[in-house]
């Protein structure tokens, strides 16, 4: 409780193969590399009303190869900033949850596009709700090859790309959020999403509130909202889909 740690090259706080560890109404800043690092087996860590930010990668949960379930950021503040910044990423991880935050990350040009929430390699099972997550020149959240991730009660907005986006991803639920960004969400070769008591709102002329790429299959939108821009669409569902 009540850590002030910096680092200008490195991982401020790391659990290696740790659990049951609790942090709380802390601070950590770093320049580069991951901030607040979970790896080796870390399981059933908290960090809570904390401040993280960092140049890079503010929170990294897996390391792509061990099993890394059930931790949780909380009721947080996480700033990611710099070419390709991620406020928080997820790779290969089970049942971690991302509750009450608010998640900035800011990108120096759309062509060094950044994450605010980053979900990759079969990750599966996580909860993101109840956050505010931001994004400036990158989308606020990206799922790509994630089986059953789910986001609720959350505010996803974007400056220049999307709010949601998901890519090759399976079971993915979308549910009372509401997404904003120039095109609002992206669906692409994914399977059995659902978008459920949403509002999502593109920002742009040509744009849609929705953009079914190629490849999906049982798409299931209720009782939601979709807003596309004046020459855009709605809902806009590209050939080679199936199941809407």
């Amino acid at each position: 409780t009540g850590i002030f740690a910096g680092n200008p090259g490195g991982t401020v706080l790391t659990f290696n193969g740790s659990n049951s560890n609790y942090v709380e109404s802390s601070t950590f800043t770093v320049i580069g590399s991951s901030m607040v690092y979970f790896n080796a087996d870390a399981s059933s860590n908290t960090v809570t009303r904390s401040y993280m930010q960092a140049t890079g990668v503010a929170v990294h949960i897996g390391d792509g190869i061990n099993e890394i379930e059930y931790n949780t950021i909380s009721q947080s503040t996480v700033v990611a900033t710099g070419a390709w910044a991620k406020g928080i990423r997820l790779s290969n991880v089970a049942y971690n949850n991302i509750i009450g935050n608010r998640i900035t990350s800011v990108s120096p040009s759309p062509a060094q596009n950044g994450l605010g929430i980053y979900i990759i390699d079969a990750s599966s099972s996580n909860l993101i709700s109840q956050n505010i997550i931001t994004a400036v020149n990158g989308d606020a959240v990206t799922i790509v090859l994630g089986i059953d991730n789910r986001v609720e009660f959350s505010t996803l907005t974007s400056q220049g790309y999307s709010g949601f986006v998901a890519w090759n991803t399976s079971g993915t639920v979308v549910t009372n959020s509401y997404i904003q960004g120039s095109t609002s969400a992206v669906i692409s070769g994914s399977t059995g999403t659902v978008i459920a008591d949403s509002i999502l709102v593109a920002t742009t002329t040509v744009n849609s509130g929705l953009w079914m790429r190629a490849g999906s299959v049982n798409l299931t939108l209720t009782s939601s909202t979709f807003q596309g821009g004046s020459q855009g669409a709605g809902i806009f569902i590209e050939g080679g889909n199936s199941g809407f």
